[in-house]
C-alpha cells in the first residue's frame, strides 16, 4: 500500500509492512509522542489524544480524528498565511517554521488515528518527520518497537 512514507523511505516502508497491526500502532502512537516534543501547542484535543495512547480513557475516536484534522486544517492556514507574510518581508522565518511545524504535528496525530494501522504508522512518520527533520531518532523509535 503506497503512503507518503515510500517517499521518504522505501526501505522503511517496507519494514513497516511488515510488522503486526498492535506493532503498527503503536509506532505511530510514539512517533507522535515524539512530535509532540516540538511543539508548545497544548489542548484538549492533545490531552484526549495521550489518554487514548496511554490507555487513561476511552474516546470517541472518528470524533476526536475529526476535530485533529479540523485543527490542522486551521494550523495549514495559519502557517501558509505566515509564509505569506515571510515573503513579503512583514514576519519572521522562525515564526512560520514553527507554524509548520504545529501543523505537522497535529496532522501526525491526526493519521495516528487513522482505522487502517499502517496508514496510521506510515503517515504519522512521515508527518513526524516533516515536524522534527530526525530520521535517525524516527528510526531508532521503530527497531526499538519492532525489537
Amino acid at each position: 500500500m503506497e503512503t507518503r512514507l515510500d517517499l521518504l523511505s522505501l526501505e522503511l516502508a517496507k519494514e513497516l509492512s511488515h510488522a503486526n497491526a498492535a506493532k503498527q500502532q503503536l509506532i505511530a502512537w510514539s512517533t507522535c509522542k515524539m512530535a509532540l516534543s516540538h511543539t508548545r501547542l497544548r489542548n484538549s484535543l492533545i490531552d484526549q489524544f495521550l489518554d487514548v495512547t496511554e490507555g487513561k480513557k476511552s474516546v470517541d475516536l472518528p470524533v476526536l480524528r475529526n476535530e485533529l484534522l479540523k485543527y490542522a486544517e486551521k494550523l495549514d492556514e495559519v502557517q501558509w498565511n505566515l509564509r505569506e507574510e515571510v515573503d513579503n518581508g512583514i514576519e519572521t522565518m522562525p515564526n512560520y517554521l514553527q507554524a509548520f511545524t504545529d501543523a505537522r504535528v497535529i496532522n501526525a496525530l491526526y493519521f495516528a488515528l487513522d482505522p487502517n494501522p499502517y496508514i496510521a504508522a506510515a503517515e504519522s512518520i512521515y508527518e513526524t518527520y516533516a515536524a522534527t527533520g530526525n530520521l535517525l531518532s524516527l528510526r531508532n523509535i521503530i527497531s526499538t518497537i519492532m525489537g
